[in-house]
């Protein structure tokens, strides 16, 4: 049969069948992985020594060497639902019931999204914290 390689039945204009490739196998567990390295160091982020000079930097103005750490567990994080939503970007186009590695690298997917979420809101939520208690203390 000349469409076996075809996972889902998309035609092109022309009335043909196009192929949908999956997802690459490392995107999902990438995905997941960002999601947790951010939301780790998320929350050590305002606790670790050097990392809490760049609270300060950040919620008080003129940039410093540790805003850099400040923009690590984001941008992991950020990396993280990227990830996660290309591997559900691909799963879109295949046939349902979905088979069992589908089913994981979705699960692997939305665990990065929401791990990397939840990272992100966590350090932002922080330095918006900071901020307002500084002000508040003078």
């Amino acid at each position: 049969m000349p469409h076996d390689h075809v996972i889902a039945d998309r035609a092109d204009d022309d009335g043909d069948l196009v192929p949908v490739r999956p997802a690459p196998g490392w995107m999902g567990p990438a995905s997941a992985w960002a999601g947790g390295v951010g939301l780790v160091t998320g929350v050590a982020w305002p606790v670790v020594g050097k990392w809490r000079r760049s609270v300060g930097a950040v919620a008080d103005g003129p940039w410093m060497s540790g805003d850099l750490w400040a923009s690590f567990p984001v941008f992991v994080a950020v990396v993280g639902v990227l990830l996660g939503m290309g591997v559900l970007w691909q799963v879109r186009a295949h046939r349902r019931p979905y088979s069992a590695g589908v089913v994981g690298a979705r699960l692997q997917a939305w665990t990065g999204i929401v791990l990397g979420g939840v990272a992100v809101g966590l350090v932002y939520g922080y330095v918006i914290a900071y901020a307002a208690w500084r002000a508040m203390t003078g």
